[in-house]
C-alpha cells in the first residue's frame, strides 16, 4: 500500500549445538539463517555463525545474545549435547530452563506428561534417529536443488566429511567434526518447515494511536465473548 511502512516478522532462526571447552572437544556452533528472500520466492541464507569452545552455560547465553541481535530470532539448541562431562568441569542440565526467563523465543517441542492431559513445554530440539534423518534430508535437498545460500567454506568442508555409517547413523568420518553440519541442518529445517516456524511476512508499522485502537478492539471482542 502506497505510503505505508512495513517490517518483517519471523525473519530469522538460529540453531545451536553445544560442544566442550578443551582443544580436543567438539566445537560449540551457532547458525543464524535469514529467511527474508523467502518473501519473494527465494530461499534461506546464512546470516551469522559463531564457532568456538565455551562452557555449556556460557554458550547458551552467547547464543541467546546473538539471536536477540537478529530480531529476537527463534532459537533452538540441540538438547542431546546438554550432558555432563567431568573433563570440562561442571555443566548444567537445566541451561535452557535458566535462560527461558530472559529469552522469550526459544524453540519448544510439544510433549505431554504421563497422564496425557497437561501440555508441558520442552525447550530445545531433541535429536534421535528419526529427527536427525528428517533435518538432514531437508538440508540435503536444499543443497542439491540450490535452495539454500551457504557462505562458509568450513561448512562445505564438513559437508564433504559427512556420511551415513555402516550402522545407519549419520556423522562425520573419523577424525573430523560435524558441528556446523548439525546446526545448518536444524536451522534449515526450521526455516523451511511450517511446523517449526510461523510464515515470514510483512506487517505494517502502527502508530501509538493505532496500537491503542487495536488493543481496544481486541479487548472489546474478548469482553463480548466472555459475556
Amino acid at each position: 500500500i502506497k505510503g505505508v511502512k512495513y517490517y518483517v516478522v519471523n525473519r530469522y532462526c538460529a540453531a545451536g549445538d553445544i560442544g566442550g571447552v578443551t582443544d580436543k572437544a567438539d566445537f560449540s556452533v551457532l547458525t543464524v539463517l535469514d529467511r527474508y528472500w523467502m518473501l519473494y520466492g527465494g530461499w534461506p541464507q546464512l546470516a551469522a555463525e559463531w564457532r568456538g569452545h565455551l562452557y555449556q552455560d556460557q554458550f547458551a547465553w552467547v547464543a541467546a545474545q546473538i539471536a536477540y541481535s537478529y530480531d529476537n530470532a527463534l532459537l533452538a539448541i540441540e538438547t542431546n549435547s546438554l550432558k555432563t562431562d567431568k573433563s570440562d568441569g561442571d555443566h548444567y542440565l537445566t541451561i535452557l530452563d535458566n535462560i527461558k526467563d530472559h529469552y522469550d523465543n526459544l524453540y519448544i517441542r510439544n510433549q505431554f506428561d504421563n497422564t496425557k492431559k497437561d501440555w508441558l513445554p520442552k525447550y530445545g530440539f531433541h535429536t534421535n534417529t528419526s529427527s536427525k534423518d528428517m533435518i538432514f534430508s531437508s538440508l540435503r535437498k536444499g543443497l542439491r536443488d540450490n535452495e539454500f545460500v551457504e557462505k562458509s567454506m568450513a561448512a562445505y568442508e564438513e559437508y564433504g566429511y559427512f556420511e551415513r555409517k555402516k550402522d545407519g547413523t549419520l556423522g562425520a568420518i573419523d577424525g573430523q567434526h560435524d558441528d556446523i553440519c548439525v546446526t545448518r541442518a536444524l536451522a534449515y529445517w526450521m526455516a523451511t518447515s511450517p511446523i517449526a516456524m510461523a510464515p515470514i511476512k510483512l506487517v505494517p508499522y502502527l502508530s501509538d494511536e493505532e496500537k491503542k485502537e487495536k488493543r481496544r478492539k481486541r479487548n472489546t471482542i474478548i469482553s463480548e465473548a466472555t459475556l
